[in-house]
């Protein structure tokens, strides 16, 4: 912790014996040579974007269900961001709409391994290759997931991923960008030397990841786990958190990145985290499978590939009933689940769409280190209890599962 005040007092840099140390442990990660730690995930699909090559205005396909702010990267990056439906079961964007929504303007496919499970990578690498685009792997939430036995981030032409508390692999913010497209990374390289600047103040990332942290394990948290089972509360929310990200760019506008390299406290963040990284993943599909098990009849949870091995960064399914409400009768009883936005943003801008009829049905449940069985099995049967009650008390029926795309 000495290491990580003393890098956020200065805003230093990563030093040069850092660097060789995380790529090598990275590198086996991602199973590439000497990936590029960066600013953050959002940096990362930025400084690919830029030197992808790409003619400015260019059509680039993202999923419909993902983190909203990827959509205003694309735009800072000069290009149009076009939103893809998803399947109803896999909540991954759907492969044969991807392939119709090909025009002359598309120039890439962001293809995300949504909520840490590989999406049908091989698919979408077909394509790319019959209709020449560049193909991007989105592993923001699924880095050291598995599919066809081998890394997600290893069928693209490149890949992202990024780092903050919430993911299996924590640290405060950062990303990293790797792939086997060698001359796109020269590039990514050689921009990056480009925006080299002044020192990073990353002190007031850390006070507010510590203040986090308190304020989650604390009674307190019962505050905004009541406050965000309201819809207006939650909306207000989001906004708030992303009223500094414009999503209004013209075509080919490029807006300056203004800090692009991984400053070194929170690379020693995530050296500290690597040890027990893949104990950790272990654990978590653990819990998965304990959930699957005990509300695998009411819950129609999301749909992975046999022999697919996710990060369960978050475990999603959808449940017959209001989730808003169902998350008022939880929070009550001091359990937390996550609705709406605080899951992935619906940005079809189509209410008849897919992916606005799952996220109006989907939750995500607890799952984080430290979390045991016995928490989990609690969790579930007051879950049970309140999609009966909130169920019943709307005049509502059916299994999860049978709910349609």
């Amino acid at each position: 912790m000495s290491a990580v005040l003393k890098y956020a007092m200065s805003g230093e840099p990563i030093s040069d014996t850092l660097r060789a140390e995380l790529d090598e442990a990275l590198g086996e990660i991602v199973a590439s040579r000497s990936p590029l730690p960066v600013a953050s995930g959002r940096v990362a699909l930025q400084l690919l974007l830029e030197t992808s090559g790409l003619d400015r205005g260019a059509e680039i396909l993202l999923p419909a269900y993902t983190f909203g702010l990827l959509y205003p990267a694309v735009r800072a990056s000069g290009f149009a961001p076009v939103a893809v439906d998803i399947d109803p079961h896999t909540f991954q964007m759907d492969p044969a709409r991807s392939a119709d929504a090909v025009t002359g303007r598309t120039g890439a496919i962001v293809a995300t391994h949504l909520f840490g499970e590989p999406c049908d990578i091989g698919a979408y690498a077909e394509i790319a290759d019959s209709r020449g685009l560049l193909l991007i792997e989105d592993c923001a939430q699924a880095l050291g997931a598995l599919t066809e036995g081998k890394p997600v981030g290893s069928f693209g032409h490149a890949a992202i991923t990024s780092f903050d508390v919430s993911k299996p692999l924590q640290c405060i913010k950062g990303g990293l960008v790797w792939g086997s497209d060698t001359q796109w990374l020269r590039r990514v390289r050689e921009r990056l030397c480009e925006l080299d600047g002044e020192p990073e103040n990353i002190l007031p990332d850390v006070l507010k990841a510590l203040l986090e942290k308190l304020l989650l394990g604390s009674v307190l948290w019962r505050i905004p786990m009541t406050l965000f089972s309201y819809h207006w509360a939650q909306s207000l929310f989001v906004k708030l958190y992303r009223s500094r990200e414009s999503g209004n760019k013209t075509p080919g506008e490029v807006t300056k990145i203004r800090s692009a390299a991984m400053p070194g406290g929170f690379a020693e963040i995530l050296k500290s985290n690597l040890h027990n990284y893949r104990e950790r993943l272990s654990a978590r599909r653990q819990l998965r499978a304990l959930y699957h098990e005990s509300l695998g009849d009411i819950v129609a949870f999301q749909h992975t590939a046999a022999g697919d091995e996710g990060t369960c960064h978050m475990i999603v399914g959808r449940v017959p009933c209001d989730t808003f409400r169902l998350r008022r009768y939880l929070a009550a009883r001091g359990t937390d689940i996550g609705i709406g936005a605080e899951i992935a943003d619906d940005c079809s801008g189509d209410g008849n769409s897919v992916v606005s009829r799952v996220s109006r049905e989907a939750v995500s449940f607890p799952v984080y280190h430290g979390l045991s069985c016995e928490d989990v099995e609690r969790v579930c049967t007051i879950v049970r209890a309140g999609v009966e009650a909130v169920g019943e008390r709307h005049g509502l029926r059916g299994h999860a599962g049978t709910a349609t795309g």
